[in-house]
């Protein structure tokens, strides 16, 4: 394990893998299992610090590990450098080391992970000959990889098992774009997809999109794919659009340039991002397109004939053709949620302060304030030292102490104040109920909480690593045992209408199966490698 004070020289990829880990660890708030980034450039040299700078904006979707591999041209291969740890510890001599390793590479794949499932001593994919970077879970990964010959007790996490079955079929069908158009429909789960043969970047997303994947354009001409438009932004690459539900992009290039072509492998009936995305998993900066305002949208589903059940391959596409866009910085969609909390959960000033909890609820929390002409303080700030690993510590009394870090006040700000914390969710209620305990030991008169996001009744099992159903707040308690609970005077959630009203319209549908218990992937029983 990687430590703080030293990091290890970081230990050379096995072609195609990147490292996963399971830790036993309770869980305080909703983590995201990983971003992925894919770049295809035009310029040797260049692949190997784009992909790294991608790769750091991403940091917030995954702290236990990372890992980049370039292909390389001369051994036909995939190469590159993977190590548990953040990526400034994983790659701490920078971009040179790992572009040393494949000086000619212009493909690059890329990933940021937290753990959820997987063996801690195992080794992703070993396929010299398609690299690919997972975002998501597959239940029924396993399954399908059995279905096709592959032993699942070779197989250490989900990522591993689609990728062996990726790249098995796709020695018969000698492409790998037909060996996808095969396998996707019969996965069962959540996937975004950075995807390489070393020939092509590959971007997929499953048919209910419910992690978000962009495309963006490189200065240089190349084309870079991401898990969020804050990592196109960290390379000044020019976002073109998202990528559909259903839909497989690949980035090609021969003597006349780059061409960037559309597949269907399946027919997508909506929209299901993952809620807790636009409200807490991703970067206040990131933007997430309306796919219900891109017209041409339908226009391409009817052109691929995916209706009546017919789906034609290919469809190239025109990036001169006009046609409208529309998207939201997610720091715009949180001051929403936070106008619609004031509507649900209006509180009189009665010298109540509105006080954001860093980082995810500052945003509503200024517009909740504002909403109801409440005074708003930044009363609490987030450790800048603090690195989000607590999750890792061996048992809850080293969890405690770590998260008493990840919050800062002076309690002089605190004493004899009527506070209004405004946050993002809660799942456990732990680091509320930290916070409450501390801001009362600092001398807080009176303590109230709104929460944007409804509350948790179920676990989910498309690669957010909530807890189960029996660890989560609201187990077997209602509102006022669960403001107890966490020692506040009044607990609000909003509504799961309300929250669905101001995002459905903006965004697309959502996915609220942790909170309706009606999720668009039915739960199928994951099968790991040890009960296989």
């Amino acid at each position: 394990m990687t430590s703080e004070s030293s990091t290890p020289e970081a230990e050379l990829a096995i072609p195609g893998d990147f490292i996963d880990l399971r830790i036993s660890h309770e869980i305080n708030k909703p983590r995201e299992k990983c971003g992925v980034v894919g770049v295809f450039t035009d310029s040797p040299g260049e692949v190997a610090d784009i992909t790294l700078r991608a790769l750091e904006a991403l940091q917030h979707r995954g702290y236990d590990a990372a890992g980049i591999l370039l292909y390389s041209k001369d051994d036909r291969r995939f190469t590159g450098i993977k190590d548990v740890g953040r990526v400034d510890q994983v790659f701490s001599q920078g971009a040179v080391r790992l572009q040393s390793m494949a000086p000619e590479a212009v493909v690059g794949v890329a990933h940021v992970r937290y753990i959820t499932d997987g063996d801690p001593k195992g080794n992703g994919p070993r396929g010299d000959e398609i690299c690919l970077a997972h975002n998501g879970t597959v239940d029924n990964a396993y399954d399908v990889a059995r279905e096709y010959g592959i032993d699942p007790l070779i197989c250490v996490n989900d990522t591993d098992a689609i990728t062996r079955t990726i790249t098995k079929v796709a020695e018969r069908t000698k492409d790998v774009i037909p060996a996808l158009q095969e396998v996707l429909p019969k996965l069962q789960g959540a996937y975004s997809l950075a995807v390489s043969d070393g020939q092509k970047l590959i971007a997929v997303r499953d048919p209910n999109a419910i992690r978000p994947l962009s495309i963006g354009r490189l200065s240089n001409g190349g084309y870079i794919i991401a898990s969020e438009t804050v990592a196109l932004d960290a390379v000044g690459a020019v976002w073109k659009r998202d990528v559909r539900p259903g839909e497989i992009i690949s980035i090609e290039k021969d003597e006349l340039g780059f061409k960037m072509r559309m597949h269907a492998y399946a027919r997508s009936t909506s929209i299901n991002i993952c809620g807790l995305e636009p409200d807490y998993l991703m970067h206040p900066e990131s933007e997430i397109e309306n796919p219900n305002f891109a017209l041409d949208y339908y226009l391409w589903q009817n052109k691929l004939g995916i209706y009546g059940g017919q789906i034609l391959n290919t469809l190239e596409f025109d990036e001169g053709r006009s046609r409208p866009q529309q998207k939201y910085k997610v720091k715009d969609l949180r001051r929403v949620l936070g106008n619609q909390l004031a509507y649900e959960h209006p509180i009189e000033n009665n010298g109540q302060i509105v006080v954001g909890v860093p980082s995810s609820g500052v945003h509503a929390a200024k517009a909740y304030a504002e909403a109801l002409g409440l005074p708003y303080e930044q009363l609490i700030i987030k450790n800048p030292d603090f690195q989000g690993r607590s999750f890792i510590a061996p048992d809850e009394e080293a969890r405690t102490i770590i998260n008493a870090q990840k919050l800062l006040f002076e309690p002089k700000d605190i004493e004899g104040k009527r506070l209004v914390f405004v946050d993002d969710s809660a799942i456990r209620g732990s680091v509320m109920k930290r916070l409450i305990a501390r801001s009362r030991a600092a001398g807080a008169e009176s303590i109230e909480v709104c929460l944007t996001f409804p509350v948790m009744v179920d676990g989910c099992h498309l690669g957010t690593a909530t807890s189960d159903t029996e660890k989560l707040l609201s187990y077997n308690r209602d509102l006022l045992q669960m403001a107890k609970e966490v020692d506040a005077d009044r607990l609000s959630f909003m509504s799961a209408e309300g929250y669905e009203a101001v995002l459905k319209r903006r965004i697309g549908g959502l996915c609220l199966g942790c909170v309706t218990r009606k999720f668009p992937v039915p739960k199928h029983r994951l099968l790991t490698p040890a009960f296989v």
